[in-house]
């Protein structure tokens, strides 16, 4: 499987940090967490990421 670069969001911090590790562990490249859609812009821009979501 190839590698996704992403930035997970959601604002249950167990949620996201849950859902970062797996996919890291999964072989994706987490590129930041973003605990709601406001903080979510900063990483986005910054980093470019293949996927980025609000769960």
């Amino acid at each position: 499987m190839a590698e996704v670069r992403v930035v997970p969001a959601d604002d249950d911090v167990l949620l996201r940090e849950r859902l970062a590790s797996l996919l890291d562990r999964s072989g994706h490249v987490v590129l930041g967490q973003a605990g709601d859609s406001a903080g979510l812009s900063d990483p986005v821009r910054l980093h470019r990421p293949d996927l980025s979501d609000i769960c």
